[in-house]
């Protein structure tokens, strides 16, 4: 059956969006300059997303929900860092410059279109890195409410369920109070001209969407982030903890007399980044994406072998190009001086280097390679981070590496340590794959904590069952 509308009667009853008839980008007719697309006004809007788009990282897979984290995609686009992650929906759109507001759903410039059973069993397949959500409500315990606005009116959670449980990073977005909030964006600071009526974080939620005690027993990170202030839920704590305030803001006067809760006060609070409360880019590409080169290198003695890690990373002058090489032979003159040319190895991962400057970064390779190497091998990132853990294991027994693992040193490994210890021998573990290290034999549900028994055992089936990855050497 096939109903043919009247062109008089399209913009009313077969509009694209609630407030858009047609737009030949969204239906990919035509491709549009992003460029073009305005940033976001200065506002408690823009503030709250600048700061979320900080929480991502070169090759995220990003899911961005409906309302305030639709303005991560303004600012990534502003940040000229859409090329570097996969923004999707669960309407089916991967990539591109998403909608926002009441036109939230499609996008222009996507990749790809999918159907949304599909796209929901990639998001609960462990696709995404990272999602960034709204919330109504947020409890003591970081338990999140968004399916029940009112004691008189289910909204229900839609794919809010789906997306939050499967995701190892969730982000939530919101004002710290609503009903009349207004603020004052100058200066790099923020200052309160209308408080909200209403808090919104609470002792008890009205209806618990997202639970953050699961989250931790999950070792998922959650971050709830608004205009004023960034909380996170930790194992160590169980109420939320207080861990950035936005300059100009007061904790005494502008935070705690308008939550129905105190928070744990880090003791290593800060103040949020002052770019964050200005307008114009905030060249997340050359820090946050670039990453300091010496955060990239690690060397292992006994084995003498050194990692480089250059994943997600862009190369786009001659100034680029001379940084790494001063870096190259720094680190590779120390480490080859006493004991001789090194193994060498690099990970390519979402690298990019411009056309204007391949010829002077392949001198370089071929430079070090020449001068320093005892061989030298290129992955991308999974098997890089595959050579890389094999060298942890070779060195470390299970004593070791339990007592690595064991942070606050209680003779037992949470579900937050394991996941912390991975990351830092950079394998970032799955809920999946957390599930599975805290199953133990003969107790039905995942436990919260392993002895140092049941740690050895549950890691070595975990490396046992990993998959291999493949890699280029050259």
């Amino acid at each position: 059956c096939v109903v043919v509308v009247p062109p008089s009667d399209h913009a009313t009853q077969h509009g694209m969006s609630y407030f858009t008839t047609y737009d030949p980008s969204w239906s990919h007719e035509v491709r549009v300059p992003l460029e073009d697309i305005p940033s976001l006004p200065v506002s408690e809007r823009s503030v709250i997303a600048r700061r979320a788009a900080m929480e991502l990282s070169p090759g995220d897979s990003v899911n961005l929900g409906i309302g305030m984290p639709d303005g991560v995609a303004s600012v990534a686009n502003e940040e000229k860092v859409l090329d570097r992650i996969f923004l999707s929906t669960e309407c089916g759109i991967h990539g591109g410059m998403g909608a926002a507001g009441h036109d939230f759903g499609p996008a222009a410039n996507a990749d790809a279109v999918v159907e949304m059973n599909h796209m929901f069993d990639y998001y609960n397949g462990g696709g995404l890195d990272i999602c960034f959500l709204g919330a109504a409500q947020i409890s003591k315990s970081g338990d999140v409410n968004v399916s029940r606005l009112s004691d008189d009116r289910l909204t229900g959670p839609g794919g809010f369920m789906d997306i939050t449980q499967a995701t190892n990073k969730v982000v939530y977005m919101g004002a710290f109070t609503a009903g009349g909030l207004r603020v004052k964006v100058d200066d790099g600071k923020l200052s309160i001209a209308k408080e909200g009526r209403i808090k919104k974080f609470v002792d008890e939620v009205r209806e618990v969407t997202f639970s953050g005690d699961q989250a931790m027993k999950e070792g998922q990170n959650v971050i709830y982030i608004t205009e004023r202030a960034v909380f996170k839920r930790s194992f160590e704590h169980p109420v939320l903890e207080l861990v950035e305030v936005a300059p100009g803001i007061d904790v005494e006067e502008h935070i705690l007399p308008h939550m129905e809760f105190a928070p744990v006060i880090s003791k290593n609070l800060k103040t949020m980044d002052p770019r964050i409360f200005t307008s114009g880019p905030m060249n997340l590409l050359s820090n946050e994406f670039g990453v300091n080169f010496e955060d990239r290198v690690s060397y292992d003695s006994e084995p003498h072998v050194i990692y480089f890690d250059w994943s997600g990373m862009t190369l786009s002058s001659q100034e680029d190009v001379d940084d790494l090489r001063s870096l190259y032979e720094t680190k590779l003159q120390a480490v080859t001086s006493s004991k001789g040319p090194v193994d060498a190895v690099i990970n390519l991962d979402n690298f990019d280097c411009r056309d204007t400057v391949v010829d002077a970064f392949a001198e370089l390779a071929n430079d070090m390679e020449r001068k320093y190497y005892k061989s030298v091998s290129r992955y991308g990132g999974h098997a890089f981070f595959r050579q890389r853990l094999a060298g942890h294991l070779k060195l470390q027994s299970a004593d070791e590496l339990f007592t690595r693992f064991d942070a606050d040193k209680n003779g037992l490994v949470s579900a937050a340590e394991v996941r912390s210890g991975l990351l830092q021998m950079a394998i970032n573990v799955s809920p999946g794959g957390l599930r599975r290290i805290m199953s133990v034999p003969g107790v039905e549900d995942p436990v919260d904590a392993l002895t140092k028994e049941q740690f050895v055992k549950a890691m070595g089936g975990y490396f046992e069952h990993r998959h291999e990855y493949e890699g280029n050497s050259t």
